[in-house]
């Protein structure tokens, strides 16, 4: 095998490792709280500081987890933990501009169904509505919202 066969593979080997690497950073986990109020702490344990408090429906990113224990990301980007009974599969975003305007369709143009305030957690239906993601408040009003107005994706 000559040099620049050699060279190509690398390159290729090199490649393939980058999309590898792209698609698990992508490829985040996302649960929401499903309690009143979750206590986050330094450690996972009952013991070690208390250090925030998450209301329901707040969305976390999952970092790692034990049997009963779950190390999250917020949306202000601190690591902490939490207990895991305290989280649910279901899917919340929350809104992270002054005032997120959701559409009846995902376009710019179409009509207003509703408006979120900053921090405001709502049900994420559907991402996959290109820049558009579809979401319910918690009145049952539904719409798309820019997915970049949005946190927990």
């Amino acid at each position: 095998m000559g040099a620049a066969t050699r060279l190509a593979r690398r390159a290729r080997m090199a490649a393939a490792l980058v999309c590898a690497t792209a698609l698990c950073a992508g490829a985040a986990e996302f649960r929401s709280v499903n309690v009143p109020a979750a206590l986050l702490y330094d450690g996972p344990a009952l013991t070690a500081a208390r250090v925030a408090i998450l209301t329901e429906h707040y969305p976390v990113e999952v970092v790692s987890q034990t049997s009963s224990w779950t190390k999250v990301r917020d949306a202000a980007g601190q690591v902490l933990w939490i207990e895991s009974k305290a989280l649910s599969p279901r899917r919340t975003v929350l809104v992270v501009i002054h005032l997120a305007e959701a559409r009846s369709a995902p376009d710019a143009n179409a009509p207003i169904v509703f408006r979120a305030e900053q921090q405001v957690a709502l049900e994420l239906l559907d991402s996959g509505v290109g820049p558009w993601v579809k979401v319910r408040h918690r009145d049952g009003s539904t719409g798309f919202v820019r997915a970049e107005q949005l946190w927990g994706l």
